[in-house]
């Protein structure tokens, strides 16, 4: 909030361009061929899906918000000479899913690490991860895409900026965590005639997590072209929508597909409810 007691110059633009694709998410709703109407199996499909993207959507929203409550605690601590153990052991208590909490310099270099496994990441740069380069230059909250990590494992990334008291930039607070076991945790596919599967998607088709009877194997090595999901609808485009469609799995045949898209930060995740 400013008022007119506050002085100095409040914003100041660099830089404006024309976003040729501002967002990922690109449609609304897609209604494609579905040629074996069950009224019952969609019903159970279309509440599996709501009860799904909504506990997803939320598991996200409150790790989210205990790493910015731990940014506002580190507010004015002295990142060099500070025991941040505490801070960064209660975010992984607080959250299964998390397996390294660390804090960067304002260059991205890796200060401090929890838990002591992960200490031989000390000094090593993330500064050339697309989210980190990201923040160094804007400094504001993110999520990354599924990324592999410099110890090697495949985690999605939640960063904050930290700052003094004074609200100059000291750092950033980073978490890691692993989607699959988010999804796992946090979805439960209630028994029914239909063999409902759930999986977790990047709009570019990676997987992030499944539960249900298979995966659907859709997860692809970093830095390789992504695996489309099928073949030239619906999943990739739209960020909800139903239909019959042309998913890898076990029986390499075509699944009735119900589908949303949830996010954090900007960064949008397919949930998609298959049939079996």
């Amino acid at each position: 909030v400013m008022t007119i007691q506050m002085w100095g110059q409040p914003l100041r633009i660099q830089s404006i361009e024309i976003a040729e694709d501002p967002s990922e998410i690109k449609k609304g709703w897609y209604e494609g061929e579905n040629p074996d109407f069950n009224p019952d199996r969609d019903l159970a499909m279309t509440k599996l899906l709501l009860e799904s993207s909504t506990a997803l959507q939320q598991k996200l929203e409150i790790m989210n918000e205990g790493v910015k409550k731990s940014a506002v605690e580190l507010k004015g601590t002295n990142l060099q000479n500070s025991n941040l153990t505490p801070y960064l052991k209660n975010l992984i208590e607080m959250n299964p899913e998390i397996f390294e909490v660390a804090v960067l310099d304002r260059a991205g270099i890796i200060t401090e690490v929890y838990p002591e496994s992960y200490k031989a990441s000390i000094g090593a740069d993330t500064g050339g991860q697309e989210l980190i380069s990201e923040l160094i230059k804007y400094p504001v909250p993110g999520m990354s895409r599924y990324i592999e990590t410099l110890e090697g494992e495949k985690a999605v990334n939640i960063v904050y900026p930290l700052f003094s008291s004074s609200n100059s930039l000291t750092g950033y607070l980073s978490i890691l965590f692993h989607p699959d076991e988010l999804v796992k945790n946090t979805i439960e596919i209630p028994f029914n005639d239909y063999q409902l599967n759930i999986q977790v998607i990047q709009p570019d088709g990676t997987s992030l997590g499944y539960e249900g009877e298979y995966d659907t194997n859709l997860s692809v090595p970093l830095n390789s072209p992504p695996i489309r999901v099928i073949s030239g609808c619906g999943l990739i485009d739209f960020t909800s929508g139903t239909g019959d469609q042309e998913i890898s799995n076990p029986d390499n045949t075509s699944k009735m597909t119900y589908w949303t898209t949830i996010s954090l930060h900007n960064i949008p995740w397919r949930v998609l409810v298959i049939s079996g």
